[in-house]
């Protein structure tokens, strides 16, 4: 294997971006169905 290159470095993080993007928004709207399960057992 050889020496891995700063190009090479920042195209793989441009090339994840978008995956991490979609990951963070999927991250939220489950985080925000929790909390709201949460309100609602509490409220009971």
């Amino acid at each position: 294997m050889g020496r891995v290159r700063n190009e090479d470095i920042w195209n793989l993080i441009i090339l994840c971006l978008p995956a991490l993007r979609s990951l963070r928004r999927v991250a939220q709207r489950l985080y925000g169905r929790a909390w709201f399960a949460h309100r609602l057992l509490l409220a009971v």
